[in-house]
């Protein structure tokens, strides 16, 4: 199952589906790098109109998705992986119990997840 998600989302029907042609600098400019994060989740999933506020953090109603990849929870508490953020980009089809099942196998629990990195660090 978690090798049937990775290969949908490697291997979109369309090039363009591709995360490589969707990335591009952040026009994002609040200072927060949680509500940045997330803002840049919501437009890598096609929901550009929805904004990242203290509410959506502490609600976890973050938890959005389109058709292949989702917001996962699963490192909200930092406790999965120190190192990533607390919100991670991954496969629709698989679960955040699979997600930690995964990490238990990876170096220092780092999973190949899409993630977001400051520019400064």
């Amino acid at each position: 199952r978690v090798f049937d998600a990775l290969l949908r989302c490697t291997r979109p029907a369309r090039l363009w589906d591709l995360y490589a042609f969707t990335c591009a600098p952040s026009k994002f400019s609040n200072t927060n790098p949680k509500f940045r994060l997330l803002d840049e989740y919501f437009r890598l999933l096609g929901m550009g109109s929805y904004h990242a506020s203290d509410n959506t953090i502490e609600d976890a109603s973050y938890t959005l998705g389109n058709e292949r990849w989702r917001i996962s929870a699963v490192n909200s508490n930092y406790t999965m992986c120190p190192t990533y953020p607390f919100a991670l980009l991954v496969p629709k089809y698989i679960s955040d119990e699979e997600v930690l099942q995964a990490s238990t196998f990876r170096a220092r629990c780092r999973l190949p997840v899409i993630s977001w990195c400051h520019p400064v660090t």
